[in-house]
This record gives C-alpha cells, sequence and structure tokens, in this order.
C-alpha cells in the first residue's frame, strides 16, 4: 500500500511561531463573518488546521485569512516534511480566543505538540471533510476531536504509532451506545484492538481514502457486521 503522506516515516519538522511573554493585547475584537467564527471554534476544539483545511472547510479566500492574521485572530506555523514540503498551519491566537470568550486560553499551547499531535490533528480535519458538516466539538483524550452530529457525538481517533491510549479507553471508560470514526493507515492495525471495536458502532476508514476523495457519496468507510470488516 502506498505511504500515507502523513506517515510518521517521513521526517517531519515543526517550525512554530512562537508569543512573546511581554506582548500587550488589545481587548477590543470583532468578527467579520460568522464562518470566521466557526473556524475559532473548530481550532479551540481540536487545537491547529493547515491553510488549506481552513479555507476550504469553513470558506474563507485568501484576503480573509490573512485579515484574519492581522488581526491577531489565528497565527501562523509551518510543518516541514522530509526538508522540502513546507505546509502552513494555523492555531488560536490570543485575540481569537478573546473573539469566541475562550478563558481558559494559553499563549503558545501548540508549543506541547509533536510531529505525530500536528499529523492527528490536520487529518482529523481531513476526516471532518469526508463527513455531513457539522460542529466540532472539544473532546477528551484519547480522541482528537468530536462532531456534534444532531446531538449525537461522533467520535475521531487517529490512530499513529501506540494505540494502548485507545484500548485502556475501550477496555475501561468506553459506552456501548458511543459512536466512533477510527482512522488507520492501514487495515492491519486493528488487530491489537479488534476485540473491543468489533461490537461498538464504529466507522473505519483508511488515511490514503481520505485524501483521494472528493464525492462525499462515495462509501470510503467500513463498518462491522457479524464481527467482520465490511465496506
Amino acid at each position: 500500500m502506498k505511504l500515507s503522506p502523513f506517515s510518521l516515516q517521513h521526517d517531519w519538522k515543526l517550525d512554530w511561531t512562537i508569543i512573546p511573554d511581554s506582548i500587550n493585547v488589545d481587548n477590543r475584537v470583532y468578527i467579520q463573518y460568522n464562518r470566521e467564527r466557526n473556524a475559532l471554534i473548530a481550532l479551540a476544539s481540536v487545537g491547529l488546521m493547515t491553510k488549506n483545511q481552513l479555507m476550504k472547510i469553513f470558506r474563507l479566500d485568501e484576503k480573509q485569512v490573512r485579515a484574519m492574521e492581522k488581526r491577531f485572530l489565528i497565527l501562523g506555523h509551518k510543518l516541514i516534511r522530509n526538508k522540502s514540503t513546507k505546509t502552513t498551519l494555523y492555531t488560536l491566537n490570543v485575540k481569537g480566543a478573546i473573539a469566541i470568550k475562550l478563558d481558559n486560553y494559553k499563549p503558545n499551547y501548540w508549543l506541547q505538540y509533536f510531529p505525530d499531535d500536528v499529523l492527528k490533528r490536520i487529518i482529523f480535519f481531513q476526516t471532518y471533510e469526508n463527513l455531513p458538516r457539522q460542529p466540532i466539538i472539544a473532546t477528551p483524550s484519547p480522541f482528537v476531536g468530536g462532531i456534534d452530529n444532531g446531538g449525537a457525538m461522533i467520535y475521531v481517533y487517529i490512530s499513529k504509532g501506540n494505540n494502548d491510549d485507545l484500548i485502556r479507553y475501550l477496555k475501561f471508560e468506553q459506552q456501548t451506545n458511543q459512536r466512533i470514526v477510527l482512522v488507520v493507515e492501514t487495515l492491519g492495525q486493528l488487530r491489537t484492538m479488534e476485540e473491543y471495536i468489533k461490537k461498538l458502532r464504529v466507522r473505519v476508514v483508511i488515511e490514503n481514502d481520505l485524501l483521494k476523495n472528493e464525492n462525499i457519496d462515495t462509501n470510503i468507510f467500513y463498518t462491522y457486521k457479524d464481527g467482520k470488516l465490511i465496506r
């Protein structure tokens, strides 16, 4: 199977922009469009997204994104793959947090993210693009984020390396009616957790299928039926 562009087998480097401790913030802030507010809430819930995702999901053009940067709503960074391919990332900036009344905002929160944390968040939004557009909700670990599907929460887990955190959750904390979307690089990653997930309301999708899918009506998700994985 072709290697996912988000695989940890690539060489990843993060070039973070840092907010200085001495910054003096003017609390006056405004939001021009409701889609800007939705983007800020999504960033607050998940942590970061790529520039392309910001523009595509929230229908923002280059001019609007630049304006959000200038108004200190969002902050840009770089993700570098194999020392050459650069991707622009955005996180929530100080005034973005003020605009959505986020009380627990911590400047430079992104410095705690390792490459796998960043990739999980990018893949979350790639998954979101392949699902009906519903509000994005913050979720506890081990999930990257959630989607409020008419009051029925969908929890999204991205498999990167060790899946022990999900196995512990499924063994001790999960609820039988919980709906989960599980993103893997290969179906072989399911072996260690299959005994826990095959009886749940879970959908499984392969990373590369997320990237090439352009039609939301195309079924790229696997489900379990009678203990067997089917599409």
